[in-house]
């Protein structure tokens, strides 16, 4: 009797999803107009004019104290893959306990050790190494507070994103731009590449760092503009584009590019 049989399971199979996202065009929205802070922009003060008071205020502290970027909420994404619904989405968030918030918050770029012993003890941010969060000692400062206050601090920072969210400014903008997310989602998917060859080309780089990803996720924006973003761990690779991205292959540009200068001199 002869036996034949696949030994390949379904865990090593990689799953491969092109898709336009609420959630990620909401926080491609927020980033691109409080990150901005532009008062004279019309869809930013049009936004304002639908914040209640409340969120106005914690705007106006995040504005005046900080420098930080609403990107970092994609962060949330990998925990949190709630694509298509922004309640959802931010309701997880919410329910994440302060060290686990905190970690990625801080786009899990400090130990989770040191998160906690923050928490516990805020004081001890007033001897720690500089980092991209508190380099100066007025950063410390408005850290430290934050921190002494980290519940109620968690409460309007979600409140202010819920209000973006359900605000008219928002559903109007998201509503006229669907077509646009489509159209290049049929460019990316015609290219044919193996998905962490094609992951590269749309960033334009080869990365230094790469698993045997088990989920691709290649999202169009239109609030992205023509940046570009990479979210991953060892299982997920989420590739985020804005939709004016031109899909060239920048890495053979740049290798062109240094061949004619070194045959130059």
């Amino acid at each position: 009797m002869s036996l034949e049989w696949d030994s390949r399971s379904k865990a090593d199979e990689v799953v491969v999803e092109h898709f336009h996202s609420t959630v990620v065009e909401f926080i491609a929205f927020t980033s691109s107009l409080l990150d901005a802070r532009t008062e004279k922009d019309r869809l930013y003060g049009q936004l304002l004019k639908e914040l209640d008071k409340n969120s106005a205020e914690f705007l106006d502290f995040w504005e005046s104290k900080t420098d930080w970027s609403f990107t970092f909420l994609f962060n949330f994404l990998l925990p949190y893959p709630y694509f298509h619904d922004v309640e959802l989405f931010l309701e997880k968030i919410s329910t994440l306990s302060d060290p686990d918030f905190l970690y990625h918050f801080f786009g899990e770029s400090l130990p989770e050790k040191q998160i906690k012993e923050l928490i516990k003890n805020p004081e001890k941010l007033k001897s720690a190494e500089d980092t991209i969060w508190w380099e100066t000692d007025e950063k410390k400062t408005t850290t430290q507070g934050i921190l002494n206050n980290l519940p109620d601090f968690r409460n309007s920072f979600i409140s202010l994103l819920l209000d973006v969210s359900q605000s008219r400014t928002f559903k109007d903008e998201l509503a006229n731009v669907s077509n646009a997310a489509q159209e290049s989602i049929e460019k990316v998917k015609s290219i044919d590449m193996e998905p962490l060859a094609l992951a590269q080309y749309i960033m334009g780089k080869t990365f230094r760092r790469t698993s045997l990803y088990q989920v691709y996720y290649y999202i169009p924006s239109y609030f992205f503009a023509a940046n570009r973003i990479r979210i991953f761990d060892s299982k997920t690779c989420i590739i985020i584009y804005g939709v004016v991205a031109p899909l060239v292959d920048y890495r053979k540009k740049k290798c062109r590019t240094g061949s004619a200068t070194k045959g130059t001199f």
